[in-house]
């Protein structure tokens, strides 16, 4: 069940907010026997004789509350222009070059390769395709969340009415528990979801696709040859603008769910606008919910984006050999974790990449953890890929190139790589970075990978292990 379907037992106050189609508008639910309607500001009401007072309360509240949403949606609208989301597609198109260059630059880079900048162009459309869906879904919340017909009822009257047979749309009677219940099902276009779903899948796509269809030279991975992507002359995203945006027509709605108000008798004491307050005050719960589900900016797609620029990098420019697997990914992570973290802040970084929370999930597989003996995608096994053994290997691996970093200084990383980077890339393979490890660092690479193997996984709840170091620690002799 998501934020859009459920049963709301009316012993609380009650969320409700109006149904969108595409269709013709139909008429008002049948009015009720002995049933009162009044239009306020836009805002119909349905209220039995009595109750006027308390629908005068209600209506100056409903009418503040639209304004309100009216108010903060054209907020929400001008900051996805004037200040986008840290990280979301706005953000990188933005910033594209600058972020290429922090990769490059924290990989031992001077610049980026063509082909980091052709995996960046491939990955970022169907991410910005898949936030566009969502600011429309987002719109859509928003317009949901504007009241348009509010019904009032006192629980004693309603539930009467109810036991007795009589039909009330919207609401129904539940002998076995005495409950009066709400039926709330307000919609989003249709096609809005379906679109938001291709474009889940497009992201998913491209994510497959960033395993290179490797070509293979006398045991040596050429990725440049054998990518799907051009890697030449392809150094600048188009400079187009976004294309404007598109909103659902989100036409007067085919029928108007109420938002129901019902009082219970311990409440008829209340003040009418303390109690109007608090009735009005629930609607904010759906667009709390709601828009959990669809905020702009993807932290995790944005890591992944990155991760797949950085070992574009790697295997293009310093390693291609079949043992070069842990320490791609674990490098690929790791400097992608780091660019976020710089650009926007630990909390931030952790939300994309939490090492701490990889390595406690793949804990109970951490004894097959054999870093040196994790081969190649091009090399592995099918039934290999993707196997829960392979895919622990991703957080170890991981945890490797952090303890470097904590212990040896962030800098310890780029110098690495420029070091392998001083040898032929056909020539080198994990024997190179050992040697480089060494002359580096002062430290042997085996007993490295031994401690991310096999130190104990602390529990969640304490802190992270990849934090960064306060200082550099001297390496030993």
């Amino acid at each position: 069940m998501n934020a859009f379907q459920r049963w709301l037992p009316l012993t609380l106050f009650c969320l409700g907010s109006t149904a969108f189609s595409s269709g013709a508008a139909s008429d008002q639910p049948h009015l009720p026997a002995n049933r009162l309607t009044r239009t306020v500001e836009g805002i119909r009401f349905e209220y039995s004789p009595g109750e006027d007072e308390l629908v005068d309360a209600l209506a100056a509240k409903a009418a503040a509350w639209n304004r309100d949403v009216a108010d903060r949606e054209a907020k929400w609208l001008a900051s996805l222009e004037t200040a986008p989301a840290p990280l979301s597609a706005r953000d990188l198109r933005a910033h594209r070059d600058e972020i290429l260059r922090q990769l490059a630059v924290a990989m031992g880079l001077d610049e980026p390769t063509p082909l980091q900048v052709a995996v960046f162009n491939r990955m970022f459309k169907p991410y910005e395709d898949l936030e566009g869906t969502t600011e429309k879904l987002t719109e859509a919340i928003w317009h949901m969340s504007n009241l348009r017909y509010v019904t009032v009822w006192e629980k004693p009257e309603l539930a009467a009415r109810l036991k007795s047979g009589e039909k009330i749309a919207y609401f129904s009677w539940e002998p076995k528990t005495e409950l009066v219940r709400f039926d709330y099902v307000p919609t989003v276009p249709p096609e809005a979801v379906a679109e938001k779903q291709k474009a889940d899948e497009a992201v998913a796509q491209s994510q497959l696709e960033s395993e290179f269809n490797y070509n293979l030279k006398d045991g040596v991975i050429d990725v440049g040859a054998g990518f799907t992507f051009k890697t030449g002359g392809d150094s600048q995203i188009k400079a187009d603008p976004l294309p404007p945006r598109r909103t659902y027509n989100l036409v007067e709605p085919a029928e108007s769910v109420p938002f129901p108000v019902v009082r219970k008798d311990t409440q008829a004491k209340l003040p009418v606008e303390q109690f109007a307050e608090t009735a009005i005050k629930n609607v904010q719960s759906l667009l709390d919910e709601s828009g959990q589900s669809f905020r702009s900016g993807n932290l995790v797609i944005a890591h992944t984006i990155f991760h797949e620029v950085v070992e574009a990098g790697l295997v293009d420019r310093y390693i291609g050999s079949p043992d070069r697997r842990w320490f791609c990914e674990g490098i690929a992570n790791y400097v992608a974790w780091k660019v976020i973290r710089d650009r926007a802040g630990a909390d931030v970084a952790r939300q994309a990449y939490d090492l701490q929370a990889q390595l406690a999930s793949s804990a109970p597989l951490q004894r097959k953890v054999r870093l040196l003996r994790w081969v190649a995608a091009e090399k592995q096994r099918k039934e290999d890929k993707g196997s829960p053994v392979s895919k622990a290997h991703y957080a170890f691996a991981t945890r490797a190139i952090f303890m470097m970093a904590d212990s040896c200084g962030e800098d310890s990383v780029p110098k690495l790589l420029k070091e392998i980077g001083k040898t032929p890339r056909r020539q080198v393979d994990m024997k190179t970075v050992a040697r480089c490890y060494r002359q580096t660092t002062g430290r042997r690479l085996d007993d490295l990978i031994r401690a991310a193997e096999k130190q104990p996984v602390p529990k969640p709840t304490q802190p992270p292990a990849h934090a960064p170091a306060a200082a550099s620690q001297k390496p030993a002799s």
